[in-house]
This record gives structure tokens, C-alpha cells and sequence, in this order.
């Protein structure tokens, strides 16, 4: 089968100007060959420094032994600011901490099996809309098909109100433009222009699409939080556990404002991340063929004609295994920038406080001294005891530590449901004259949507 595509690395480091005219469009532009094979690099900056860790033992001390010397970079806070507001995905310290404690006990409360009902509603609502939308035409981008569809499920298992179309069109729309301005922003500040950007015309449409984001979620949730001491016992949705949680030290519930931050961080989270991860996932199955047979061939034993159930999930190994490796080929979140704290040695280099580590999951999963064959589509590997040791040292899609995503089983689910009742249904190719545009900015995706011929299984 051919390579699943990559952005080819450039032969030298960018300078200055180059990284000014790449980075905005994808940051993954600006990876150069040796990126793949060093364990740490650094580049210069003007007001300060990045340094690229890839070795397992400098990934587990910044991740994990030595987490709260390398806490989230302020500039992710502020970049991501006008949307998440203060949510788990970027605050440090104390107030992580009691957000951390606080989400985890509303996804202990909400339970896999409870959310399952409101996935699959989700998923049979989609495959509809697609078989009416299918035979209008010889090619479908299913790329917007997995973002309504994570998106409609993000509402259903976190707010219990189904996605309506127009809804979608406008909440999406908003988010696309915030991503892709969210580039430029961040890059701004790394280059100290950080005052001159906030008088932007494109920072303003930034801030302005997550107020849009931001007031559909908190027209949702409102009601429910002026009504939340007459919430349905029987309710099983996310928000009702977040409406019903308490801090344990000063017994106090989540305000309103609260609220939209970790739903609206939920959402990110949970919709476009997902919706990467499952994009790449049909992706690679249309390249290859014969894993596809294979899955297909796992599906109807496992199902024959019955409905996709609860049970079912834990007897796709091979189709959790494609999953699996798109997220180490495309893992939905490239770079997750931390902050040096304090004075630090690793290897040979000394790091300053202020300056930026960068632990790149899109690096570490391509890594050539750590992975056979990185940019190979090998699910088996999954499966293979002489892989073993890798994946667990150097496959992170999900971050690694007290930060790892709780969302991760969420994800987990989602995913099989998805790709087992759409392989159900649908045998996929790619069209001859289509190819990926792979861009990293706030998630991985292909500018361009992701282009497949799907046909009726018999």
C-alpha cells in the first residue's frame, strides 16, 4: 500500500522569516528532517527559546516525575482564552487541580454504558442523512459528515439536546474561523507583537467567533442551571453530574460561567479532536484495502445481522487497533507546549525560566530510532508483543500524567461505535486524483476535507 500521507520535512531549520510565512497556515510546517531523528533540538527565538524533547525519559520527567516544574504555557492559556475561558485544558496550579477533581467525579458519575443509548442515536441519525445524501453523488467529503456527527454527540451525552443542522452550521463555522486564526495569534506573542495583534482585524473575528461558540452552549445550559435543584434524578447526561458536583473543600457548586468554560472545553475536547481521529481512521482504511477486508470480516462476525450493541465493543480488537494507529499517525493535538519554571538541565543544554518545551506527539509517534517503520499504516502493531515496549514509552495521543485526557474512554467509545456501524454499511475508496492537505494548527486536518467514494456493502 502507498505511505499514508505527511507533510514532507524541509531538508534545513527555517529562519526567522520563514517560520513568520509557514507557521500560520500549519505548524508542521516548520518540522525539518533531523526533527524525526534527534532527541531534543532547540530554536532560538527572539524572546526566548523552544526546545523539542523527544527522548522517553525527557518526555516521562517533563509529563510526569517533574509535571509541576513544566506546567501548561501561559501563551496556550491565552490563545485559547476566549473560548475555554478558565477550563482544565490550560489553567496550572491549585485551580487545575480543583477543576481536575471536580470533572473526575462527573465522568465517574457518568457511565459508559448510560452514555452508549445517546452515542448510537447519534451515529444511526448520521448514517440517514448520508444514505439520502449518497447516491447525489459519485464522491463524498466525509470530513464535515465526522464533525457534525462528534459534535451532535458532544450535545446529546453532555446537554441531552440533539444538534440541530442550522445550529451546527453556525457553531462550526465559528470554531473553523477561530482555528485558523489561532496560529497566527500564538505566533504574534512568541515574537513579542502580542500588543500590536490585539487591534487586529483577525483578532477581533477570533474573539468574536467563540462568543458565538460560547453563548449557543450557555443558551443551553442556563435553564437547567436556574432549574438544577429540580434536575431529573433520572437524567444521565454530563451536565447534570457537573450540576450536582461540589468542591470538597468548600462545598460550593459550579457557576454558570463555570459551566459554559468546562462544556465549552468538553466540546473542544471532545468534537474536534474526535472528529480528526475518526476522519484519519476512514482515511487509512480506504488507502488500505486489505486491512479493510479484514475489519469488514471482524464486523459481520461479530455482528451478523443484529444491531450494534454495548457488548459488542470489546470484540473489535482489529478495529480498535486502526484507531489506535491513526491516532499515533494523526494524533488530533501535534504539540503541547509547557512552560520551564525554573533553571533545568537536560542532556546537554541548559533551559531558562520562560523558555518552552514542546513535547510533540506528532514527532514522538514518527520518531525514526523509536518506531519501525513510523510513517507505515500498521495497525498489527497493536497487537504485536515485540511493540510492546514502544507503545508504552512513546505513543501519547492522549497526553501522559495527571494532565492524560479523562476523556480518553469517551473517545474510545465513540470511535468504535462510529466506524463499526458506518463499515457496517459502506465499503470506501479513495479517489485516484485526491490527496490530504495535512494542516496542524489547533488539531491535525486536511485543509482540503478528506474526498471518498463510498458504495452499499451487499
Amino acid at each position: 500500500m502507498p505511505t499514508p500521507v505527511y507533510p514532507p520535512p524541509i531538508p534545513q531549520r527555517s529562519n526567522m522569516l520563514q517560520a513568520l510565512c509557514k507557521m500560520p497556515r500549519s505548524f508542521l510546517s516548520l518540522l525539518f528532517t533531523r526533527s524525526y531523528e534527534m532527541k531534543m533540538g532547540e530554536i532560538s527565538l527572539p524572546k526566548t527559546k523552544v526546545f523539542f524533547v523527544n527522548q522517553p525519559e525527557l518526555v516521562r520527567q517533563v509529563m510526569v516525575s517533574e509535571q509541576k516544574k513544566f506546567p501548561k504555557h501561559h501563551l496556550m492559556h491565552e490563545a485559547l482564552l476566549p473560548l475555554l475561558g478558565e477550563s482544565i485544558f490550560t489553567t496550572n496550579g491549585e485551580q487545575w487541580r480543583q477543576q481536575r477533581t471536580i470533572l473526575s467525579k462527573a465522568f465517574a458519575s457518568a457511565k459508559m454504558t448510560d452514555i452508549y443509548p445517546m452515542m448510537n442515536a447519534a451515529v444511526d441519525d448520521l448514517l440517514v442523512r448520508l444514505e439520502q445524501e449518497r447516491p447525489k453523488k459519485a464522491v463524498l467529503d466525509i470530513d464535515p459528515w465526522m464533525t457534525f456527527v462528534t459534535a451532535d454527540i458532544i450535545f446529546r451525552t453532555i446537554m441531552s439536546t440533539r444538534l440541530k443542522t442550522e445550529q451546527a452550521d453556525k457553531i462550526l463555522a465559528a470554531f473553523s474561523r477561530f482555528q485558523s486564526i489561532a496560529p497566527l495569534s500564538a505566533l504574534l506573542e512568541v515574537y513579542g507583537l502580542g500588543a500590536i495583534n490585539k487591534y487586529t482585524p483577525s483578532e477581533r473575528s477570533r474573539k468574536r467567533a467563540a462568543r458565538i461558540i460560547r453563548q449557543e452552549i450557555k443558551e443551553i445550559i442556563h435553564p437547567r442551571f436556574l432549574c438544577k435543584a429540580t434536575e431529573s434524578a433520572a437524567q444521565t447526561d454530563i451536565l447534570t453530574h457537573l450540576l450536582n458536583v461540589c468542591d470538597d473543600e468548600t462545598g460550593q457548586s459550579l457557576g454558570i460561567d463555570e459551566l459554559v468554560d468546562h462544556v465549552c472545553m468538553l466540546f473542544l475536547a471532545g468534537h474536534e479532536t474526535s472528529a480528526s481521529a475518526l476522519t484519519w481512521s476512514l482515511y487509512l482504511l480506504a488507502l488500505d484495502q486489505d486491512v479493510q477486508r479484514t475489519v469488514h470480516n471482524e464486523i459481520d462476525q461479530v455482528l451478523g445481522d443484529k444491531p450494534l450493541e454495548y457488548k459488542h465493543l470489546r470484540n473489535l480488537p482489529i478495529l480498535e487497533s486502526v484507531f489506535q494507529e491513526a491516532l499515533r499517525l494523526y494524533p488530533p493535538v501535534a504539540f503541547l507546549p509547557r512552560e520551564c519554571t525554573a533553571h533545568t538541565k537536560m542532556r546537554n543544554k541548559d533551559l531558562n525560566k520562560n523558555d518552552v518545551v514542546m513535547i510533540s506527539p506528532w514527532l514522538i509517534h514518527r520518531h525514526q530510532k523509536q518506531w519501525q517503520d513510523p510513517h507505515e499504516f500498521k495497525p498489527q502493531r497493536f497487537h504485536d508483543p515485540a511493540c510492546q515496549a514502544t507503545i508504552r514509552h512513546n505513543y501519547l495521543p492522549f497526553g501522559m500524567g495527571p494532565r492524560i485526557c479523562l476523556g480518553a474512554g469517551f473517545a474510545r467509545q465513540e470511535a468504535l461505535i462510529v466506524l463499526a456501524k458506518f463499515l457496517k454499511i459502506y465499503h470506501i475508496q479513495m479517489p485516484s486524483d485526491f490527496h490530504p492537505d495535512i494542516v496542524g494548527r489547533l488539531t491535525v486536518r486536511s485543509a482540503n476535507g478528506l474526498q471518498l467514494v463510498l458504495e452499499k456493502r451487499g
